[in-house]
C-alpha cells in the first residue's frame, strides 16, 4: 500500500526577485488587501468580499496560525503593488491566486511575479 506524499507550502518571511519582493502578509496589511479585493476592476476575477476591514483583519490572523498556504503582498521599490497567494499542495501540483497588482504597477510587475510564484512553490 503507497502513502500519499502530502507536501506542505513553507510560508517565508520574504522572497527576492530580480526587482519585486514578496513579503509574508500580516494583520497590519488588511487596509491594503481590502482597497485591492474591493477594486471592481482588479478584482472582477477573483472571489467577492465584503468591504469590511474587521473581517479582512479577522482572515489574516487566522492565516497566521495557517500551516498549507503562502499569502504575500508584492512589493516594488519598497511601495505595495500588489498580492499573490500559494496553497492547495498536493503531490507535485500547487495553486496560486488572489494575484492582483495595482494599477500603474511596473509593466513587468506581472510576469516577474509569476515567474517568482514557481520558482518560490518548486523550490
Amino acid at each position: 500500500m503507497s502513502t500519499l506524499y502530502l507536501p506542505q507550502i513553507q510560508k517565508a518571511r520574504r522572497v527576492t526577485g530580480k526587482t519585486l519582493a514578496f513579503r509574508d502578509a500580516t494583520v497590519t496589511d488588511a487596509e491594503f488587501i481590502l482597497m485591492l479585493r474591493t477594486n471592481e476592476k482588479r478584482s472582477r476575477y477573483l472571489s467577492p468580499v465584503s468591504n469590511d476591514i474587521e473581517s479582512q483583519q479577522a482572515w489574516l490572523t487566522r492565516y497566521a496560525q495557517m500551516q498549507d498556504q503562502a499569502y504575500f503582498i508584492i512589493e516594488f521599490e519598497g511601495e505595495f503593488i500588489g498580492t499573490v497567494r500559494c496553497y492547495d499542495a498536493r503531490e507535485d501540483s500547487f495553486c496560486w491566486g488572489s494575484w492582483i497588482l495595482i494599477d500603474n504597477s511596473p509593466r513587468h510587475a506581472a510576469i516577474e511575479s509569476a515567474l517568482m510564484v514557481y520558482a518560490y512553490a518548486l523550490n
